[in-house]
Formats: C-alpha cells, sequence, structure tokens
C-alpha cells in the first residue's frame, strides 16, 4: 500500500464526515421550517467544500510528500505548493518523494546561497526552462534541490552526461564557481597510468595497512 495515499484518503474520509454530519444538521433545520430552499443549498455547499478542502483544491493539504524540505519562508513555500500542486504526475514519483516542473522562474529568498541561485538569470531561466535531455532529465528536475533547500552551496544537480553541455551556461558558471576552474576555458588533463606512480615500499605498506578505498 502507499502510505501516502492511505493517509490522504483518511484525511478525506474525516472532512467528509464531519461535513456531511453539519450538513444532515443543516438539513434536519430546514426540514423543521419549513424545507428552506437557501439552508439545503447550503448543506449542499458544506458537503462539497469539505471534500475539496481535503483533497488540496482550496490550498488544503500538503501537495509534497511528508518529508520532503519546507524553507521556512512562508511566501516562498506556498509558491513551492503552487508548483506542485499544478505539476503533472511523474513515473518516478515516489510515497516520499516529488518532481515538481517548475513553470515560473524560483522567487528565491536571501536564504537561497547556491551557486545555482546566484546564476539562475532571466535570461538562462527562459533559455532552459522547457528543455531536458535525451533521457527525459528536466532543468525543473536540475534545480530543484537548490530550489527546495535554500542551505545548499551547489544547488543543481545533474541527471545524466548530457546535462553538463545542455545546460553549460548556468553548469560552467556554478563549476568555475565551487572549483575554481573554468570549463569554458581551461581543459582538465587527466593521466590515469598507475605505472607512473611513486610509491616507496614505506608507503605501500601505510597504504596497505590504512587506505580501504579511494576514489579521484
Amino acid at each position: 500500500t502507499n502510505p501516502e495515499l492511505a493517509r490522504t484518503m483518511f484525511t478525506t474520509r474525516r472532512f467528509v464526515a464531519r461535513t456531511a454530519g453539519a450538513a444532515r444538521s443543516m438539513c434536519a433545520k430546514a426540514e423543521g421550517g419549513g424545507g428552506n430552499t437557501a439552508m439545503m443549498v447550503g448543506a449542499a455547499a458544506v458537503v462539497a467544500g469539505g471534500a475539496a478542502y481535503a483533497s488540496g483544491a482550496f490550498g488544503g493539504g500538503d501537495a509534497l510528500p511528508k518529508g520532503m524540505p519546507k524553507t521556512g519562508d512562508a511566501s516562498f513555500d506556498a509558491w513551492v505548493q503552487k508548483m506542485a500542486k499544478a505539476s503533472p504526475a511523474d513515473p518516478r514519483d515516489t510515497a516520499d518523494f516529488k518532481f515538481i516542473t517548475f513553470t515560473e522562474k524560483p522567487p528565491f529568498t536571501p536564504k537561497h546561497k547556491s551557486l545555482m541561485a546566484k546564476n539562475l538569470s532571466d535570461e538562462i531561466w527562459a533559455k532552459y526552462k522547457d528543455a531536458k535531455t535525451s533521457k527525459g532529465y528536466t532543468f525543473s528536475n536540475a534545480i530543484q534541490a537548490g530550489v527546495l533547500r535554500p542551505h545548499l552551496g551547489v544547488g543543481i544537480t545533474m541527471g545524466d552526461e548530457e546535462c553538463f553541455e545542455l545546460f553549460k551556461d548556468i553548469v560552467y558558471p556554478v563549476v568555475k564557481g565551487w572549483h575554481g576552474f573554468d570549463p569554458a576555458t581551461q581543459f582538465h588533463k587527466s593521466d590515469l597510468d598507475a605505472s607512473k606512480l611513486k610509491f616507496s615500499s614505506a608507503q605501500a605498506k601505510k597504504f596497505d595497512e590504512y587506505v580501504v578505498s579511494t576514489r579521484v
């Protein structure tokens, strides 16, 4: 079973039960008063309104799964909720994570510290907002972490190898700001020839004693 779906169904049933009770009371009063049409219409509106609230139609309920982050800025979090509610279902969505499709440039707050937030100009947003790789990784996917988590330093994620080139107008400045390396003008030289490593026997012994794994 889907825990999020079960929680939503429970919330809906609870609201409907409460509003139905209120509607019955209003209907009883209406009948006792000679079938007041306005009260009967009001009863129906109570039921409809309660069900709509429970389903989130009027802003009730959280469009994000429990556990997904909030920024603590009421206005910005309301904007995120609006984006999440309007986002189409994604086959990669899970009970505890939702992919959001941003149809507007994020209105970043002073809390947003990432290089992504600092470099996301109106021009870059207009260029990439509808872009996605051949594997389906969208620009919204790429910036979601930095949008929802203001404290991040980088704020952008690469879903596949195409992202580095497709989104390079923002990726390159982020790389330069974080690593001090400019992909636009510099070339990273790699030499993975293990035979060129200089290891004394003492170093090799210490390496074998303390190192379980490493990466370059």
